[in-house]
C-alpha cells in the first residue's frame, strides 16, 4: 500500500468515525470503526477486532492513526450540531 492510500485513508476515517490500524501479525493495514456496538474500543469488554485479511486466531489490529482526530460518530446517527459547525469550520 502506497503513503497516499493512508493518507487519504487517514483523512476519510476522520469524518467517518474510523481509524487506520495494523494487524500485529501480517502488518496489513485497513480501517476500522472506533465504535464497538454503542461503546469505544480499546477497553476489556470492547477490544479491536481480529484481523480478517490473514485470518491467524490470535491476531487483532492496532490502532495507528491518532484516535483524538477521529470525530466520535456513530454509523447510522446524526451529526450534532457541534459537529456540522466543525465540517463548516473545515470547509472555509
Amino acid at each position: 500500500m502506497t503513503d497516499n492510500w493512508e493518507a487519504e485513508a487517514e483523512r476519510i476515517g476522520r469524518t467517518t468515525g474510523h481509524v487506520l490500524a495494523e494487524c500485529q501479525a501480517c502488518r496489513n493495514r485497513c480501517l476500522v470503526s472506533i465504535y464497538d456496538g454503542s461503546s469505544l474500543r480499546g477497553t476489556p469488554r470492547h477490544p479491536w477486532p481480529r484481523c480478517r485479511q490473514c485470518f491467524t486466531p490470535a491476531a487483532r489490529v492496532a490502532p495507528v492513526g491518532d484516535l483524538a482526530l477521529v470525530k466520535h460518530r456513530r454509523p447510522g446517527q446524526p451529526r450534532s450540531r457541534r459537529q456540522l459547525l466543525e465540517d463548516l469550520k473545515e470547509r472555509t
